[in-house]
């Protein structure tokens, strides 16, 4: 039994993105974005405690996996999380990990 391409394919997708679900600024952007809805690179800077090349760069790689859109207004960019896929993804992953913690806090794991 072998997986198809389109499987072979959209698997290396899915482990592009897990990879970066992975970093930790960029999970801390993302759920900050969830939480408030969208944010300028300087809100996310003071929110998160981050320098800002480090954050515009989180930013570039999340908008180039069309995780979060930008909106421009002059001469400030306001990003936000509005992808579906991506809130009920970021949902399940918050809500796993509760999931988790909970049970070893109780005696699991």
């Amino acid at each position: 039994m072998e997986l198809s391409k389109e499987i072979l394919v959209q698997e290396q997708e899915a482990l592009k993105i897990a990879k970066l679900l992975a970093n930790d600024l960029r999970l801390q952007i993302l759920c900050l974005l969830q939480e408030n809805g969208a944010a300028t690179v300087t809100e996310i800077m003071n929110a998160l405690h981050a320098e800002q090349s480090r954050v515009s760069h989180q930013l570039s790689e999340l908008r180039e996996y069309q995780m979060i859109s930008a909106t421009r207004s002059g001469r400030q960019i306001t990003y936000a999380l509005t992808d579906p896929h991506m809130m009920e993804l970021l949902n399940d992953l918050l809500e796993h990990a509760n999931h988790v913690r909970l049970h070893r806090e109780h005696g699991g794991i």
